[in-house]
């Protein structure tokens, strides 16, 4: 089939992201390590959405992440003495976030019109105490960042509706943008991640790599580490 399937995006993600790392632990002059790895959250948010979109145990799926980034904040705290929100932190609350519009659009199609008014006050009640959590723990990318898969969900929506599969990535394309606002400076460059989300044939691939990429991000980061540490 033609484009890339997930697996090859998601390696691609892992590599710009190890590139990224790279250029912050040894050679944070050079700007070009961290425009490369400006592509990688963008992709491993898209496969986070696809991801939950997938799974037959939800609950698993966020307290894998959750865990494997507990176990990287407490690294971290060991290592440097302060508390970190790593992305894979990020992208648990991004789980959330994706459960909790979920429950709002049943209970919104459930209720009477008067007990809608109900349903999004509680649905922005839970946003608001998210997103309170987040600039508490100091998350990576932000509660802005956390949104990105939420982009998708209701671009897919507006998708049904309009019956136009390019939505939920234009959706997506808003919710970056907004994020460089943010963010500014090298983070603009993440919007170069489009051109190759868009070459998604949304097949996962050949190979069954999903732990591997679990284990990644923590694996990396104590390798660098510990090379940087000898060096």
């Amino acid at each position: 089939m033609i484009g890339c399937s997930g697996n090859q995006l998601k390696l691609f993600a892992a590599i710009s992201m190890l590139i990224d790392h790279i250029g912050v632990a040894f050679f944070p002059e050079i700007i070009g390590f961290r425009i490369i790895g400006r592509l990688s959250f963008p992709i491993f948010s898209y496969f986070i959405y696809e991801g939950y979109g997938h799974t037959h145990n939800k609950l698993r799926y966020f307290r894998r992440l959750f865990g494997l980034g507990m176990v990287c904040v407490l690294g971290y705290a060991l290592f440097s003495g302060e508390f970190y929100g790593n992305v894979l932190l990020t992208f648990s609350v991004s789980i959330g976030v994706l459960a909790f519009f979920e429950k709002f659009c049943k209970n919104w199609e459930e209720s009477k019109p008067f007990q809608k008014v109900g349903s999004m006050i509680l649905f922005g009640g839970e946003l608001a105490a998210l997103g309170v959590l987040c600039t508490y723990f100091r998350l990576d990318y932000g509660f802005l960042g956390a949104l990105l898969p939420l982009f998708l969900q209701i671009g897919k929506l507006f998708s049904q509706k309009f019956h136009n599969s390019f939505l939920p990535l234009l959706f997506f394309a808003a919710g970056l943008f907004l994020l460089c606002l943010q963010k500014g400076g090298v983070q603009w460059y993440c919007l170069l991640s489009m051109p190759f989300l868009a070459m998604y044939n949304g097949q996962k691939g050949r190979f069954s790599f999903q732990y591997w990429f679990y284990w990644f991000y923590p694996i990396h980061l104590v390798l660098i580490g510990a090379v940087s540490s000898i060096l």
